[in-house]
């Protein structure tokens, strides 16, 4: 493997330290937390899978409403940045009555 390769490894594996904390300051529950690295592995696939070489990567905002708590978050390439959310939607339940 060569030692681009490895740093980019490093800086991806390093950014999802940071998400796995940001989301457990979030108090999200544990089926959040398990779910969260599946759809980042995925994110970050696609970007490796347009042979785009991964520079950085950072937190651009935390977004907490009554339906959604989500992590935007922006991916520096060698061809430009690329901007992604993850996080999780509330689905509103309705009963009858």
């Amino acid at each position: 493997m060569g030692k681009a390769k490895q740093v980019e490894q490093m800086i991806v594996k390093k950014f999802e330290q940071v998400l796995h904390d940001r989301f457990k300051e979030l108090n999200l529950s544990q089926k959040g937390l398990d779910a969260f690295p599946v759809i980042y592995n995925m994110q970050i696939q696609e970007i490796q899978n347009m042979h785009c070489r991964i520079k950085k990567l950072f937190v651009v905002d935390v977004v907490q409403s009554p339906v959604k708590t989500a992590i935007q978050y922006q991916i520096v390439t060698d061809r430009g940045p690329y901007w992604y959310e993850i996080g999780l939607k509330l689905i509103p339940m309705h009963t009858l009555h």
